[in-house]
């Protein structure tokens, strides 16, 4: 079995071990904006060593933290960042590593999930990648997305930087296409499992726990149930309103 999951899943040490706990879009709760720079800083602040966080490409290929496809009836990536703003104010992806950039390396990381639903359309990824060698933060990032071929794009291209597959079972529109029966993960091989909580099973996994594939749920906000999937070998949660010291019970 092991031989098999080598195709799938990168088994090889990473970069870094990804904390037991990441913060779900920055810190948020209280009121700052998603997905956004301010919320990344208050996670920081707030003691979390990582923080996932949504990032998209607009007209003018500046790639933005946000999350939906579309604001109002307009599409995100028909639209240039100027004409985002005029509706929703963004923070730009290079603004956000600008600042990470300046922290100490070992102090938090980053969890990136890329918003791509394309098959050959790699402009967003190449862009992301371009500017996570320009700040030199390679070893202190996570990419993850829906997208095999959004991983594979980064496996190629710069392997050494930790990839993690996001899974549900849900029919949001591209999630389906190849996501759902994992078949291009043979491209994609992540280093991660990253699937909603709604559809954990320690029964429907037990082979790849078993064999040593990290999974991380999402978005996981009850204290109990976090113990209860930490105890049936879960590796992590990303979460909106747990705090890094509720889970010092595994120290």
């Amino acid at each position: 079995m092991r031989k098999i999951l080598k195709y799938f899943y990168n088994l090889k040490e990473t970069s870094f071990v990804p904390p037991k706990i990441q913060c779900h879009r920055g810190f948020w709760v209280g009121g700052l904006v998603q997905n956004s720079l301010a919320s990344l800083q208050k996670a920081y602040e707030l003691g979390y060593k990582m923080s996932e966080f949504d990032i998209r490409i607009t007209k003018d290929l500046e790639v933005i933290l946000f999350h939906d496809d579309f604001i109002g009836s307009n599409k995100v990536s028909n639209m240039t960042l100027a004409e985002v703003n005029a509706h929703h104010k963004v923070d730009t992806f290079e603004e956000a590593l600008k600042w990470f950039s300046k922290l100490e390396p070992k102090s938090y990381y980053l969890n990136i999930e890329v918003k791509s639903k394309f098959v050959r359309n790699r402009k967003l990824e190449a862009k992301v990648l371009e500017l996570i060698l320009k700040y030199k933060v390679q070893s202190r990032v996570l990419i993850s997305s829906f997208n095999p071929m959004s991983l594979a794009f980064f496996r190629k291209n710069q392997p050494a930087i930790t990839r993690a597959l996001l899974l549900t079972y849900n029919d949001e529109h591209g999630n389906n296409f190849v996501v759902k029966s994992q078949v291009l993960n043979m491209l994609a091989q992540p280093h991660f499992l990253h699937l909603d909580e709604k559809y954990w099973s320690q029964k429907r996994y037990k082979n790849l726990l078993k064999w040593g594939v990290p999974i991380v749920l999402w978005t996981c906000n009850d204290l109990e149930k976090v113990k209860k999937y930490i105890s049936q070998g879960v590796f992590g949660v990303i979460s909106d309103s747990l705090k890094p010291h509720d889970l010092d019970f595994l120290d």
